[in-house]
């Protein structure tokens, strides 16, 4: 008999038991990686309030998608197929919904270009520093608008009056150029909030504001609740609407932020996590509110601000969509990197931070600036009307 004709071992036919076992160490590792990354995805399609906790699924998204990788390459190295190509399933979907195709769209036209900053402020130094530091910047980088967030000033209403107040942040830009804008009417807010914002707007020179007024969000005991404010800007002829937001933010609600939480007593783990949830939900409604307003929109809509969300989680993705249209990311469509992390300064974890322009508008630059005096680092942009509207209007 030749040696072709020979029949195949047993022990040739099947692989060996340790080969076996590690297959299924293979599977039982990635399994868990899989169950989170299918979650995160999923999360911008889940309502926190019929289901929370898919939430922090989408926070953590890219860094388990390095996990993904990372096993994805042990068992292509061992020829488990199966497993590899379970694992590279949800990296091609992660892949398509950062829209690499958005940063391959048309040159910008020659016309004049809008440079919009959206940028979270809160008092980190002295006053004296705060009002040195932000003028130093707004010189650098001669925005001609910043959407700004944590930076509270009271109403033009309640400024005239003898208490009139203002963030350090907020005093002196008058002697580099810009003015400070907000609505004359505020909706109520509880304790020191009462009658103020944390979301004006700053105007260079030259920019025009036509008008502005302030979402009425939640309930006015609640100072904690997310703000915006609507503001009509005149560019090139033309207008737009700008919605400078920032979303409720968990404070004391995250876990390593609580005190009365520790990992090794589970009796604390209830309360902080209902708190966390109490948020998500809380900051769903907010959205609600938010989206109504953009819906009555008959201009195009750039929303700009801290949404204390990432582009995978639920929030981001309703703000992005409302009023049926698909508005583009700045940051995925000409940013200086595919991740443009803005949060913690120190740390840039995530990208909380974001500007969402309609399509009638180019997005011609962004870039996330490395500051000092801040948690958040700033979004610079730059906008153009497309070629076809900039046409039309003339």
């Amino acid at each position: 008999m030749s040696t072709a004709d020979a029949p195949v071992s047993h022990k040739q036919q099947r692989p060996s038991w340790a080969r076996r076992a590690l297959g299924g160490i293979l599977w039982a590792l990635a399994a868990p990686l899989l169950l989170a990354i299918w979650t995160g995805l999923a999360a911008a399609y889940i309502d926190p309030r019929t289901l929370w906790w898919p939430q922090l699924f989408a926070v953590a998204v890219p860094y388990v998608a390095l996990g993904v990788v990372v096993a994805l390459a042990i068992a292509l190295a061992v020829g488990r197929k199966g497993l590899a190509l379970a694992l590279a399933v949800p990296l091609v979907a992660l892949g398509v919904r950062a829209e690499p195709w958005s940063r391959l769209g048309e040159a910008p036209a020659d016309g004049a270009s809008l440079a919009l900053t959206t940028f979270n402020v809160p008092q980190w130094l002295s006053d004296e520093a705060m009002q040195d530091s932000m003028a130093a910047f707004l010189q650098r980088e001669a925005p001609d608008l910043v959407a700004m967030q944590d930076a509270w000033i009271r109403g033009p209403r309640r400024n005239r009056q003898r208490d009139a107040w203002q963030a350090p942040q907020l005093r002196g830009v008058d002697a580099v150029g810009y003015s400070v804008e907000v609505p004359l009417l505020l909706p109520g807010v509880g304790g020191w909030k009462r009658d103020a914002t944390g979301v004006p707007l700053l105007v260079r020179e030259g920019v025009r504001v036509e008008e502005q007024e302030a979402i009425t969000i939640s309930d006015p005991r609640d100072n904690k609740a997310s703000q915006a404010i609507r503001s009509v800007v005149v560019f090139e002829g033309r207008r737009f609407v700008l919605y400078d937001v920032h979303l409720r933010s968990f404070g004391q609600a995250k876990p390593w932020a609580d005190p009365n939480f520790a990992l090794l007593r589970p009796s604390t783990w209830g309360p902080s996590l209902s708190r966390l949830a109490g948020v998500y939900r809380d900051r769903a409604i907010d959205v609600d509110r938010i989206v109504e307003a953009i819906e009555r929109e008959t201009l195009p809509v750039v929303i700009a601000g801290d949404f204390n969300s990432t582009a995978d989680n639920w929030s981001y993705r309703e703000l992005r969509q409302s009023g049926g249209v698909h508005r583009r990311d700045a940051f995925r469509e000409a940013g200086d990197s595919a991740w443009g992390r803005t949060y913690h300064a120190s740390t840039l974890l995530v990208r909380i931070d974001h500007v969402l322009v309609d399509p009638t508008l180019a997005v011609v630059s962004a870039e996330v600036r490395d500051v000092g005096f801040s948690d958040h680092r700033p979004v610079l942009t730059r906008l153009q009307w497309r070629e076809e509207e900039a046409n039309s209007a003339q």
